[in-house]
């Protein structure tokens, strides 16, 4: 059974992976609109700290309906994270957080 996911989850995801969303859908103009659209604010920035998107600000921002809004972006999803997998993500960097926690103690570290 598939589970369903949501719109804000999508978002989310789509934030963390927008360099790569631009080039893996760069022959798709329907998807441009919503792709300028989260590449034209650094939501990851820690100094700035901005919140991110709700799908009304996408909708508002970019002019697309609702439903037409929904649509693109579950196709999106599902062309990358789908079953079917058409399109791949590439990560060139990894970075790892590991947080361990013993008898009330903790220690983190990034490799």
């Amino acid at each position: 059974m598939k589970n369903p996911v949501s719109l804000k989850q999508i978002v989310i995801d789509f934030i963390y992976i927008k360099e790569q969303l631009a080039e893996l859908f760069k022959n798709e103009k329907q998807y441009h609109v919503i792709i300028d659209f989260l590449i034209a604010k650094d939501y990851l920035n820690d100094d700035l700290d901005p919140p991110f998107p709700k799908v009304k600000d996408i909708e508002e921002a970019t002019g697309l309906k609702t439903h037409t809004l929904r649509k693109l972006l579950l196709e999106m999803h599902e062309q990358i994270f789908g079953f079917a997998n058409v399109k791949s993500l590439d990560f060139k960097k990894v970075l790892y957080h590991f947080n361990i926690h013993y008898y009330g103690s903790s220690f983190t570290f990034t490799i």
